[in-house]
């Protein structure tokens, strides 16, 4: 039995990133800031941007994409950011905006997956 080829349909990128300085994390607009910059550096059109600060600290900021979705969520207690990107354009994308997100908040990628994601051909349409 032949099968057929699954189809390439983008890249999930999902990493934990460390940053040092507890106060990054808690200035919230900054960290947003380097979300948005990041974004635009890997030339990734942004929507809608929405944002939730916790009480008493942390927050999550989601970025809806004309390519899928971003997002990020804070952990200032533990110097956590849980970051992660769709895009069903090319690989490089969520590479970039990764990149630069880490590199202007001075932080330190713990944990990187990158998915490949497939639609399934054998699904019934």
């Amino acid at each position: 039995m032949v099968y057929p080829s699954k189809i390439q349909t983008g890249w999930h990128l999902i990493a934990e990133i460390t940053v040092p300085f507890l106060q990054n994390l808690e200035e919230s607009r900054m960290v947003v800031s380097a979300f948005e910059a990041a974004l635009q550096k890997a030339e990734l059109q942004v929507l809608r941007l929405v944002e939730h600060d916790f009480e008493p600290k942390g927050f999550t900021a989601m970025a809806l994409l004309s390519e899928s979705h971003a997002s990020l969520h804070t952990w200032p207690e533990h110097d956590l950011v849980a970051f992660d990107v769709f895009s069903c354009t090319s690989r490089d994308k969520p590479e970039i905006c990764l990149h630069h997100f880490v590199k202007n908040l001075g932080g330190e990628v713990r944990e990187l997956k990158i998915i490949p994601r497939h639609l399934n051909p054998w699904r019934n349409t």
